[in-house]
């Protein structure tokens, strides 16, 4: 989209997650909500997508 310099009428947030069972204190989505960081999706619509790399 980027490199098209596509212009669209929404704006797009994307939240990658990679080790959501990190041992780390601090780290996943759960922290991400505390702190406020994905109020801006509350609104919706929120697509969910799941990529798997391997």
């Amino acid at each position: 989209m980027s490199e098209a310099n596509v212009q669209l009428d929404c704006t797009v947030y994307a939240v990658f997650i990679a080790s959501e069972e990190s041992p780390t204190p601090g780290v996943g989505v759960d922290v991400m909500l505390e702190k406020g960081e994905l109020d801006m999706i509350k609104t919706g619509p929120v697509c969910d997508v799941c990529v798997t790399f391997t």
